[in-house]
Parts: structure tokens; C-alpha cells; sequence
């Protein structure tokens, strides 16, 4: 069984926070040591499952040998994918912003997105 480790992310942040350029730079210590009421807030959460998260950590846990980050990376990518299928609130968002996860999902068995659905539903279930 495999485990993701939020400590991967604060330890990559950490190992940034003092560099000039950041792969992780949608990151902010709000995001990975949030206060009780900052752990109420959206956003925070939303640093650390955007885009460049994964990427980010997959080059500074192998540049750093950071403990768990392949596992933490595929955690993230799979929640990443999963917010930007189930987080459309109209029907457009996707072609606005030309992402085919954030297109409406209709219910064809031919939908990428039913089958990462299903195939989430699946993962959970493990």
C-alpha cells in the first residue's frame, strides 16, 4: 500500500523557501502550515493541489531525495484531476479555458471524464 505525506510538501516548500526562483511557487506558508482558521480557507488547499504542485515536487524530491514524493505526487495529480472534473459550474468553462477535464461531463461511456470517474471510484475503493 502506498501513502502520500503532506511533510514531503512542507519539506519541498522548506528547501525552496529561501531560493530565488521556485519550482513550487504557487505554494505559501499558509498553504503548508496553516492555522486552525486558515485550515477553514479554500485557497490554501488549492496551492497545494494546483497544476505545478506535482511537477514541482517531482523535481525537487528527486534533486533533494525527499522521502515519499512519488507516492505524495500521484496523491495529488489523482485529487487534482478529480477537483477539475467535479468543480464545472457551467457548461463553457472548459472550452473558455481550453481544458477538456473542466468540459461538462455528459453521460456517454465514450466521456474521458466518466471514465476517470469510474476509475477514481475504483481507487477509492482500494
Amino acid at each position: 500500500m502506498q501513502y502520500a505525506y503532506f511533510k514531503t510538501v512542507k519539506d519541498a516548500y522548506n528547501l525552496e523557501s529561501e531560493q530565488l526562483l521556485w519550482y513550487g511557487y504557487t505554494l505559501s506558508r499558509k498553504a503548508v502550515s496553516p492555522t486552525d482558521i486558515e485550515k477553514q480557507d479554500v485557497k490554501p488547499a488549492l496551492q497545494v493541489f494546483s497544476e505545478h504542485g506535482p511537477n514541482a515536487l517531482r523535481v525537487i524530491g528527486a534533486k533533494h531525495n525527499l522521502k515519499h514524493y512519488e507516492e505524495t505526487t500521484s496523491f495529488i495529480d489523482v485529487i487534482m484531476r478529480w477537483w477539475k472534473v467535479v468543480n464545472v459550474k457551467t457548461p463553457s468553462k472548459g472550452v473558455r479555458l481550453r481544458d477538456d477535464l473542466q468540459k461538462a461531463v455528459y453521460p456517454s461511456p465514450f466521456d474521458p471524464k466518466v471514465s476517470f470517474l469510474n476509475d477514481f471510484l475504483d481507487w477509492l475503493e482500494e
